[in-house]
C-alpha cells in the first residue's frame, strides 16, 4: 500500500496500478511506528474483502445490531487476522426513560437512543455483536454532544 511505504520509508519509488510516485518524500513522517493504523470503510463484499486484506480496521455505517452482527460475521469469515472493527452510528439523547423498556437485542432503528443507561445498555449490545469501536454521530449536534457528555459518559 503506498501510503504505508511513504510513512515508513525516506524516498519512495512506486509504479502501481492507480499511483505512480518518483522520489517522494513526506514530511514530517507520523511519529506513531511503523505507522498509523489504516482503517478501510464500506458495505459491499469488495470493500470487506480489500479490508480484510489490507486494512488495520474496518468501518461501516449505521446498522441494527442484528445487521452488525450479520456484518461483523461475514467479516470475520473473510480474514484469519484479528482486525478490529467500528460502525458510526447516530445518538440521540434523551433526559427520561421510556414508559416501556426498548429490546436491546433488536431494535427497529439503527441509532443509539434513550437517556444516559439506555444508550450504555444499547452500546455494550454492539460491543457484544463484535464491534470495538462506535463512532457516534450527535443529534441535535451542539445540544446531543453536550447532553452526551452530561448523562451518558458516566454510565459508560
Amino acid at each position: 500500500m503506498l501510503i504505508r511505504k511513504l510513512w515508513t520509508k525516506p524516498r519512495v519509488t512506486h509504479i502501481g496500478r492507480y499511483y505512480t510516485v518518483k522520489k517522494a518524500v513526506v514530511a514530517p513522517r507520523p511519529l506513531q511506528r511503523p505507522c498509523p493504523p489504516i482503517w478501510y470503510g464500506g458495505e459491499s463484499m469488495a470493500s470487506m474483502r480489500l479490508a480484510s486484506r489490507v486494512a488495520n480496521g474496518w468501518l461501516f455505517g449505521d446498522s441494527t445490531i442484528p445487521e452488525a452482527t450479520r456484518r461483523v460475521r461475514t467479516f470475520r469469515r473473510l480474514t484469519r487476522r484479528r482486525v478490529p472493527i467500528g460502525m458510526m452510528i447516530g445518538v440521540w439523547p434523551r433526559r427520561a426513560r421510556r414508559q416501556e423498556p426498548r429490546k436491546v437485542e433488536s431494535p427497529q432503528r439503527a441509532y443509539l437512543s434513550g437517556n444516559g443507561d439506555e444508550i450504555a445498555e444499547s452500546a455494550a449490545a454492539f460491543r457484544s455483536a463484535g464491534l470495538s469501536l462506535l463512532i457516534l454521530k450527535f443529534h441535535p449536534t451542539l445540544a446531543g454532544l453536550r447532553r452526551f457528555a452530561r448523562e451518558v459518559l458516566p454510565s459508560l
